[in-house]
């Protein structure tokens, strides 16, 4: 699909970061060369093809150079909501709007009464099995309801919300390595199942466990059915207050972004040192870039790894 007239083309901004790069190697000259060689590739690449010719996401409308790293984010995922921002201030007071919608899993049916033995009542008739109802009945009584869960999943995989908040807080004890709710989530077809899902992940990477269930979370967020989702909600976390979590969304992004993301991470990358910056953050960004852009069938061979 072209893109509208006034609009810039995906190309047409790899070109013009291009030209910004060549001309200006921003705050930290280092990480320039690296970038100029994965938009070269692009531009090589996709110079005649469809994909390239959509609309760019991630344009930058304002000097990046003087805005924090939640600006940048916030900015371009706002879908213009944050036109004009220029202080950290005035972006805190914006963005909460934003990362609600994006991060918040759907709250909880209002006037819904205790669960008992007989229907479940707050939840869509579809799903009031016998099967759902008896893992209802168990995560009410406070047992442990993954075996029924799956049982019900499986014969109506849009799980109801109480079940889904269940296996969330499963995964918010950090003393156990619960791989089998993150398996049970990833089976529900609820689009919140994915928002329960970063959110448990982000909260067990705060809390020092992001070893723990790294290539679970990674296998259900890469799932071609939630993969766009996923994505929208990780971009939100390149800009979290911990490091820990920024690091890990930009490795997944490399899996699961698109080559929209490119243009996301070179503007992170435009911005000067920021004093809560992981020192891993950037060459992971550079790294991520060159995973989304294919990097390895690059003419000369691989792009050189990231400083």
């Amino acid at each position: 699909m072209a893109a509208e007239a006034g609009e810039r083309t995906l190309l047409e901004d790899w070109q013009a970061r291009r030209d910004r790069l060549t001309a200006d190697a921003g705050p930290i000259p280092q990480y320039a060369a690296l970038q100029l060689q994965v938009l070269g590739y692009l531009l090589e690449r996709y110079r005649h093809s469809a994909e390239a010719a959509r609309p760019a996401r991630f344009v930058p409308r304002c000097d990046l150079s003087v805005n924090p790293r939640a600006i940048v984010v916030h900015h371009h995922l706002g879908e213009g909501v944050l036109g004009g921002v220029k202080t950290r201030h005035e972006a805190a007071a914006r963005v909460t709007g934003i990362l609600s919608r994006l991060t918040a899993p759907p709250a909880a049916p209002s006037g819904v009464p205790p669960l008992d033995d007989g229907p479940w009542p707050g939840e869509p008739q579809y799903v009031a099995s016998a099967a759902w109802g008896k893992a209802l009945r168990a995560i009410a009584r406070g047992r442990d309801a993954h075996e029924l869960i799956e049982e019900a999943v499986r014969s109506h995989p849009v799980a109801p919300e109480r079940a889904l908040r269940y296996l969330y807080r499963c995964l918010l004890d950090v003393d156990v390595i619960d791989a089998y709710s993150v398996e049970l989530l990833a089976m529900c077809q609820n689009p919140s199942a994915v928002g329960y899902a970063v959110l448990a992940w982000r909260r067990r990477i705060e809390a020092g466990c992001e070893e723990d269930l790294r290539r679970e979370f990674e296998q259900f967020f890469s799932r071609p059915a939630v993969r766009q989702l996923a994505a929208e909600r990780l971009r939100v976390e390149l800009a979290a207050d911990d490091p820990r979590v920024r690091l890990s969304a930009i490795e997944l992004l490399g899996t699961i972004g698109t080559l929209a993301d490119v243009g996301l991470f070179s503007d992170l990358l435009a911005l000067p040192s920021l004093a809560d910056e992981d020192p891993g953050e950037r060459p992971a960004m550079l790294r991520a870039m060159q995973k989304i852009a294919g990097a390895g069938s690059y003419p000369s061979g691989e792009l050189p790894a990231a400083p």
